[in-house]
This record gives structure tokens, C-alpha cells and sequence, in this order.
């Protein structure tokens, strides 16, 4: 803007101020419109070029070598979501124009089309589009019916996204002066976001690309990011369930997936905050911008670009209601009870009682649905899969319309004939809510959440303080060095949430530097390597703890890598800590045995009282410590604290006044007749969470057999094993630990399960033995330690990855127990085990055991039943190297003196003193009340 002053303005030749005056003189000024802008004395604006696109549109409509030469001059069909721009432009020409769209599109855009004199067909939103019923398939049948016509079908059109390479990408990079950090984009039909990326990453090659998918999309990638329960979202303008041709995925650097409610609530923010009267996919792609923004850690400074394309105008009674809003339980309402609307309009939905409906799988045949409908006398029923997740609704009318129209056959599966978009409440919506929703609909459906209660501790948390123990490196001049990436120490972080997970991990008192901030969500495993500077050396106090922190539960494993000297441990939250612990390891130790301390709190006292076994001895600070003799330190949060024995350390026993964090092991032994070693590490179980029954799933395809260790928490424990290779029952013995920390240990020949006993809590530690000889052969390994869950720590569901080989790959291995009988019930990643899964008795129990082979890869297993627990523990083996750790369990205090207290599903607690935690596993009655009917 010109800052010039016109002396002659307004007749006030001797002002010098540019004050507004009302003219009662004729001007004075000397300025005409033919002199040059900058000669100007006036204030004014730089009158910038119009802008190519709507003009281009509009002179190459009806002249494209199209039309030209197939003379399309009167009627054209058009299936587009800028239907409104198309219509615009047919309007003008004078060309008939009709628009396809689905139903959930707004009456405020069929009213404009309408007004605009496009013809409207409304179509299933349900509708796969690949389906004839979609608004893709009508369009194509209209075009083949009506002639001289033509679908501008804007997810194949090239000249989709080069209109926004040309034009609204350079538009940013103007206002931006060619420096844009970060650029988000709404997945619509893919123009917009292939034009814009492709651009700007040729001109601002550092700039990350956001991309924002609804859930219940698939055009974001990886594929696990599309894995939902949802199939139907609100927000329009955005999401398909296909791919557009026009899309070009790989400039994405990541894609955030949005929610209908986030996506509302962030839209009507725009317009109140900031006064953008913009429309839900606005919304969608603000919310993910301020997550992006936090996970990449943009500074102030730099510029985050979001794409607002649409406006309100086409929304005013969805999202703009608060009636609308309330109905799909984005908003909540808080409307007064009124006289004349009832007692019962703020009562909630779980004050009716409801028992859990009929529900049946996607397979059941519509033939067969309608028979159970019909005997049951029920007009409706959910679609439901083996997971539990609601997939959509069949009604009578519709199936039995779909049959007699011939569009399906009744030997269809149901879900060829679901309804996918419907009214979902939860048992805290009100009933005046749900009254509102059946003014405008059939029914809704509700959705009693299985976990609607804390969950029981587990394995998985937000906040971890570890650390890791020395390990073997061998010098530059031995054969066996190596270096390399996936060398060191590691951390495998991994979530079974949904939503994106911010995690952090810091080193807050370390002297080494570690800032990683990262976000995951479920699908996603982010592998850390970690400075060798972080591990310990021989007996020594350091400030080396590593904080992970994270806004959701996540799951962590730590692995202590080097060449053929590697075992890895189930990292375990600060929430399920404890005061008490005794140490695993293994000896005679072929270099040490070493116990790992780390300070949760500050100014916390730690006793050692060093166990009873031949040649413990630990020296610290000039002291030398022999066995059964204590040591006393003080350390602070963060404080790591090593020992290291020549003697066995399995059953010191280590305790503090405040919650700490301990890992044991061996920094590299052999176990067994084998002469391989390797490294030892697991991260301890406080003994409050120790169980008293034990079942023990043997090392698969090794020939070397097993190993255990069975360690006492308190005296006179008395120990019974029994053992079963097939259906023999090879082993029945006892054992009796006097006092605590003391320990027995017990080897068995290969393919035995065991199940054990003990009439006080006991520790049982599982260890892989040496490989037999040093060539390549069927019994490849090396030793491990891995901690057992007991079965009264059995969880529902695990959530864990598998580690990398220093060399390549692991032969990886499921190893699970179960119910006798619910076998089949097992899921993983989704999927049955393999129908060739070998299932083992084991002895005097009701469960049985068996593993499955899995590759490289992030898993969540769980049962179809969640009521039903199972037993965990992930192994890996290669050439002279393993790693062995639980997959998970529950965390749980059981050792406490037990009161009986009222049954609070998921509370974590043994209420009826049974010896059995939370065995309802936040057991939801009213689901589990349901029928469910199979396909057979």
C-alpha cells in the first residue's frame, strides 16, 4: 500500500494530514488516471491479476476437442463433489446437468443444484462404489442411457490436480515467500492434495505434507491406519472407500485420521474464534494440523499451511444446530427438562436395563437371518463381527425388498444388504436425545462400550523409567565385531490405541544426549536405538534413567544388543512398581551376574541383601560385600545403580522405601552343556504381584530342553511340578524352599509342559539353554531368561512386536495358554491361529498350550470372549543369539492380605478372595447376555 499524501486533496492544499473531509470544494489534485500508478499521491492498493482458473473454466467449457468432436451441445451428466462450480458453469452454457450424489450429502446443496436448474439423484450412502446402487455406478448408467452425455469425473481427470500445481500451490507459495514447514491437506478427491504437495515439495523440498483421512476412509496409508469399526462418517468433502486415480499417496509424509466429533466441534471453533465460516472437512483438517504440529515439534516462527476448502453455506442445519449436533452425540446438550416433555427426559439410557440384543456375523446368510427374525419376532438386528465390532444393520423390509427387486440372492451373506449408516448411542445418552433422533429416525442402536470401567494394571502405561546393564562388545580385532544400526541397545514401542499417541523420550539427568519425541497409533511399532553410552559398566552409581512418556498407553520392550550377545525385557509402567523384589540370574556365572536399580522417587533408600551362593561378592565405594551380608545407597529419580558377582545373585533380595525399578541378569553366560553364550536381562516383578500356580509352554523346535528356576517369597514354601510331553505324563515331583530367596532349580527334556504349584507365592524363571554345537543346525539359540506370567496374571490382550536379529532376522514364536475348549476363540492380528496349531494337555489343569510361528511385525492378539484370559511369551531364535520375554500380563497386587469388597468390574482387584483377579475382566453382562448367531 502506497504511503503518499496528496497535498491537494479535498481543497486542503496546506494540510498535511490525510484526514477524511467531506468535499464541499472541487478537488485540486493534478493526478489523472493516465500517469503511472507510482506517481500516485494517493493511498492505494496493488491491484493484483485475477485469477486464471474461473475464467479458464468457464471460455473452455463447450470447446474442449471433446465436445468438439463428438458435439456434446445439450446434455451432459455429471457425478462431482464441486457439483455447485459444475452446475454454475452449465447453467451458463445452457447444458442440461445432473448431479449424483449420496443421501448424506446436506438439503442446503440440493436446494442451490436445484436453484441452479440441476436435476438431483440421491443414492445409498451405504453403497460400496463399485456397487450399481452408488452414485459412481448410477452415474455410469444414467451416461449409457441418456445420449450425447458425459461424466466429468473428477478422481481420473489429470487436469485435477495440475490446476492446483498451476494455481493454488503457487498462490501459497506467493503469500508465503516460497517458505512453507508444513502443509495440510483433506484426502478429497486427491487433486487438490497431489497438486499443492507435488509443487510445494519442488519448491520447499523440507516442507512436510500432512495428509487428513476420515475414519472410515481408506485412502491413508499404512492400511492399518484404516482398520475401524467405523464404515459411515459425517463429514463431507472428504474420504472415499476407494482410492482415487488421481491421488499420488507417497507425498505424504504422514496421514493423520480424523473423527466426525473433532471434526464438528473444531469447525464451529473456526467460526467463533476466528470468524471462518468454514465446513466440517475444515474441521477435520484444523484438528490434525494441531496434532502435526505438536508431533513434529514445529517452533513459532515457522509456517504450518492448512487448506480450508469449503464453506458453511451448504451445512446450515447439520453442524450449525445444536439440535443436530446433540442428536449424533457431538455435542453436549443442555437443554432443561421442560414440564410438558416428561419425568424421564434426563434419564439416561442405562436406567432402562436393557438386556443385550440378537446379533448376528456378516457370513449368516439372509435366508437364514430372516428365519431367526422371524422366529424371534424381531424387524431389526446388528451386524456384528467375531471381534465384537459392529459392522451395520439389516432390516426385514429391506433384505426381503433386495431379494424380490433380484438385486441379491437369500443365500447372501447379510452383508450384502447392511445398512452401514445409523444413529449409534451410548448407555450415558439421555432419553430425551434418543427421543429427538426418532423424530427423523427408524431406530438407533446402542453401544455399550466392553471396557466402560478402569482398566485392571498391566504391562501397558504412560509413563516408564528403564535403564540397561552392561554387555559384552567385543574389540575391533576379533573376529565377532561388528557395528552397525540395529547394534546397541534398543527400544520397541508399539499401542493398541486408536487415536495418535504422543510419546517422549528423554534422558532428563544424563549427561548423553536423548530428545525423541514421535506419535504412534495402533499398527504402529517405532524402533529407538539408543547410545551405548547409556548402558552401565561393573559395579557403579550413574544418572543414566530413561524417561518414556506418552499421552495414551503404550507398550515398551528393551533389547541389549551386540554381536551374539542379545535378550530383550517387557518394560513395565512406574504405576505397577513396588517396594519389594528378589533378582534372577544365572550361575556359575561365565562373566557376571548383575542387578540393575533404578530411582523412580528422589531421596530413596535401597537395601541389598546379597543372596546366599557360592562366591557372591560385590565391591562399591572400596567395600567388598559377601553373600548374605546388605549394602545400603541412596538414590534419586533417574539414579541408576549397578552390582556385579562372579557368584549367582538369583535370590538377593532387594528392597526401598519408595517404588523402584529393577532389571536382572547376566552380562553374557552360557547355560547347559552348550558352549554358546549370551547376554541375560528381564526387568523384575515386584513380589506383592507373584503368583502361586505357574504353566510352563517349552522352548519350540529345540532339542536341548528347558531349564527353571522356582524362588521363594516367603519360608517354608512347598512346590508341586507335574509335567506331560503329548498325553504321557512324564514328571511328578515336589520341592520345599525354606526360606525366602531361596530357590531350586529343575531341568526337563524337550517338548515338556508343566504346570506348578506352590502353596506360597513363588517367582518361576524359564531359561533358554546354550546351543549344542557352533554350526548352523535345527537347535540354533542361545541362552535367555524369561520370566513367567503366572495364571493369575493371565490377560485378555497382548500387544507387542518382535525385535530384529543383529544380523537379519529372528525365527519368532507365539508361545500361548488357554482355556481347554476356547482355543478356537484366539485372534491374531485379527486372524484364527493356523488350523494346524498342535494343542497340548496340561496336566491336573483345564488349559492347554501350545505356539505358532509368526514373522517380523507389530501384533495384537486377543480372545473373541473377552472374558477369556490366556498366557503369553514371545521368543526368538537364531544362529548363537535369543531373545525371550512375556507378551504381557496383568500387574496386579495379589500378595496383599486379602478383604473382601463389593465386585467393581476392571478394578484390578481379587474382591471375592478367590485367589483370582477381576475374572469378569471388566465383564460386561448386559453384551454378554446377547445371542449371537454363526454362520455354521
Amino acid at each position: 500500500m502506497s504511503e503518499n499524501a496528496c497535498p491537494a486533496k479535498n481543497g486542503a492544499i496546506e494540510s498535511p494530514y490525510r484526514i477524511w473531509k467531506q468535499p464541499d470544494l472541487p478537488s485540486k489534485c493534478t493526478y489523472y488516471n493516465a500517469k503511472s500508478m507510482a506517481e500516485s499521491p494517493h493511498i492505494h492498493r496493488n491491484i493484483e491479476p485475477k485469477p486464471a482458473i474461473m475464467p479458464n473454466i468457464l471460455s473452455n467449457i463447450g470447446n474442449t476437442p471433446l465436445v468438439r468432436i463428438n458435439r456434446i451441445t445439450e446434455k451432459e451428466n455429471i457425478k462431482c463433489e464441486v457439483c455447485i462450480g459444475i452446475a454454475l458453469g452449465a447453467a451458463v452454457k445452457g447444458y442440461r446437468c445432473i448431479i449424483v450424489m449420496p443421501e448424506k450429502m446436506s438439503m442446503e446443496k440440493v436446494d442451490v443444484l436445484r436453484a441452479l436448474g440441476a436435476e438431483i439423484v440421491r443414492t445409498p450412502t451405504a453403497a460400496a462404489f463399485d456397487s450399481p446402487e452408488s452414485h459412481i455406478g448410477v452415474a455410469k448408467r444414467l451416461m449409457e442411457e441418456i445420449p450425447n452425455s458425459h461424466i466429468l469425473d473428477q478422481y481420473r481427470n489429470a487436469s485435477n490436480p495440475l490446476a492446483h500445481f498451476d494455481g493454488t500451490a503457487e498462490e501459497i507459495l506467493r503469500a508465503c515467500n516460497d517458505k512453507v514447514d508444513m502443509v495440510v491437506l483433506g484426502a478429497g478427491t486427491g487433486g487438490t492434495l497431489t497438486g499443492v504437495a507435488r509443487k510445494i515439495k519442488l519448491r520447499c523440498p523440507n516442507c512436510k505434507v500432512i495428509g487428513v483421512d476420515p475414519e472410515g476412509s481408506v485412502i491413508a496409508e499404512p492400511e492399518t491406519l484404516n482398520k475401524s469399526d467405523t464404515s459411515f462418517y459425517e463429514v463431507e468433502g472428504v474420504g472415499y472407500d476407494f482410492v482415487p486415480t488421481v491421488c499420488d499417496r507417497q507425498l505424504v509424509d504422514k496421514w493423520y485420521k480424523s473423527k466426525d466429533k473433532e471434526s464438528f466441534v473444531m469447525a464451529r471453533r473456526l467460526i467463533r474464534e476466528e470468524g471462518l465460516l468454514c465446513g466440517g472437512s475444515c474441521g477435520s483438517a484444523m484438528y490434525c494440523a494441531l496434532q502435526a504440529i505438536r508431533d513434529f515439534g514445529l517452533k513459532e516462527g515457522q509456517r504450518c499451511v492448512v487448506l480450508l476448502p469449503d464453506s458453511v453455506r451448504n451445512y446450515m442445519t447439520k453442524y450449525l444446530s445444536d439440535d443436530w449436533m446433540s442428536q449424533r452425540d457431538f455435542l453436549v446438550s443442555e437443554k432443561k427438562i421442560e414440564p410438558t416433555e416428561g419425568w424421564w427426559w434426563n434419564l439416561n439410557v442405562s436406567a432402562l436395563q436393557l438386556r443385550a440384543p440378537l446379533t448376528v456375523t456378516p457370513q449368516v446368510t439372509i435366508q437364514e437371518t430372516l428365519d431367526v427374525l422371524n422366529k424371534e419376532g424381531f424387524d431389526q438386528v446388528p451386524v456384528v463381527n467375531e471381534a465384537g465390532d459392529i459392522m451395520g444393520m439389516v432390516t426385514v423390509g429391506n433384505m426381503m425388498s433386495q431379494v424380490v427387486k433380484s438385486k441379491v440372492k437369500s443365500s447372501d451373506p447379510v452383508s450384502k444388504v447392511m445398512y452401514k449408516q445409523f444413529k449409534k448411542v451410548h448407555m450415558d445418552t439421555s432419553l430425551g436425545q434418543i427421543s429427538r433422533m426418532l423424530d427423523t429416525d427408524h431406530f438407533v442402536l446402542v453401544v455399550h462400550d466392553q471396557r466402560q470401567c478402569t482398566a485392571a494394571p498391566d504391562n501397558s502405561g504412560r509413563e516408564f523409567i528403564i535403564g540397561f546393564m552392561d554387555n559384552l562388545i567385543y574389540p575391533k580385532s576379533h573376529s565377532w565385531y561388528a557395528s552397525g544400526k540395529l547394534l546397541g541397545n534398543q527400544l520397541f514401542i508399539t499401542t493398541s490405541s486408536k487415536s495418535n499417541v504422543v510419546v517422549q523420550v528423554t534422558a532428563p539427568r544424563c549427561n548423553h544426549f536423548l530428545n525423541e519425541t514421535f506419535s504412534l497409533r495402533a499398527g504402529e511399532v517405532k524402533q529407538l536405538t539408543i547410545s551405548r553410552d547409556f548402558r552401565l559398566s561393573g559395579t557403579e552409581m550413574t544418572e543414566k534413567g530413561i524417561l518414556i512418556k506418552a499421552t495414551d498407553d503404550i507398550v515398551i520392550y528393551g533389547i541389549n544388543k551386540e554381536t551374539y550377545s542379545n535378550d530383550g525385557f517387557l518394560g513395565l509402567p512406574t504405576d505397577v512398581l513396588g517396594k519389594e523384589y528378589f533378582a534372577a540370574s544365572y550361575g556359575p556365572a561365565t562373566i557376571y551376574c548383575l542387578i540393575l536399580i533404578i530411582g523412580i522417587h528422589d531421596d530413596t533408600e535401597v537395601n541389598i541383601k546379597l543372596s546366599g551362593n557360592q562366591d557372591v561378592s560385590v565391591t562399591y565405594n572400596g567395600v567388598t560385600y559377601y553373600k548374605e551380608q546388605s549394602m545400603i545407597v541412596k538414590i534419586n529419580r533417574y539414579t541408576t545403580f549397578q552390582i556385579k558377582s562372579r557368584g549367582d545373585l538369583t535370590g538377593t533380595y532387594i528392597s526401598a522405601n519408595k517404588i523402584i525399578s529393577v532389571l536382572s541378569g547376566n552380562k553374557k553366560t552360557k547355560i547347559g552343556s552348550g558352549k554358546s553364550q549370551d547376554h541375560l536381562v528381564e526387568q523384575l516383578i515386584s513380589v506383592d504381584k507373584w503368583g502361586k500356580r505357574y504353566i510352563a509352554v517349552p522352548i519350540p523346535e529345540r532339542a536341548a530342553g528347558d531349564t527353571y528356576r522356582f524362588i521363594a517369597s516367603e519360608s517354608d514354601t512347598n512346590i508341586k511340578i507335574w509335567g506331560q510331553r503329548g498325553r504321557h505324563l512324564e514328571v511328578n515331583e515336589q520341592a520345599k524352599l525354606s526360606v525366602p530367596g531361596s530357590w531350586t532349580e529343575k531341568s526337563y527334556s524337550a517338548d515338556i509342559y508343566l504346570y506348578i504349584e506352590a502353596s506360597k507365592p513363588i517367582l518361576v524363571v524359564q531359561y533358554v539353554l546354550s546351543q549344542l554345537n557352533t554350526g548352523y543346525s535345527t537347535d540354533i539359540g542361545d541362552p535367555s531368561m524369561i520370566l513367567l506370567p503366572p495364571v493369575e496374571q493371565y490377560d485378555a490382550d497382548y500387544t507387542f512386536t518382535t525385535p530384529k536379529y543383529s544380523l537379519g532376522s529372528y525365527y519368532n514364536y507365539f508361545l500361548f495358554v488357554v482355556k481347554e475348549g476356547e482355543e478356537n476363540g484366539l485372534r491374531v492380528n485379527g486372524k484364527p491361529v493356523p488350523t494346524t496349531t498342535t494343542y497340548t494337555k496340561v496336566p491336573n489343569t483345564n488349559y492347554v498350550g501350545g505356539f505358532i510361528k509368526i514373522p517380523e511385525g507389530t501384533y495384537q492378539c486377543k480372545h473373541t470372549n473377552p472374558t477369556s484370559v490366556f498366557g503369553a511369551v514371545l521368543f526368538g531364535r537364531q544362529y548363537m543369539e535369543s531373545y525371550g520375554f512375556p507378551a504381557g500380563l496383568r500387574l496386579s497386587p495379589i500378595n496383599k492380605p486379602c478383604i473382601q469388597t463389593a465386585m467393581i468390574p476392571g478394578d484390578g482387584y481379587d474382591n471375592d478372595c478367590d485367589g483370582l483377579i477381576d475374572e469378569e475382566i471388566c465383564y460386561d453382562q448386559w453384551q454378554n447376555q446377547g445371542k449371537k448367531i454363526f454362520k455354521s
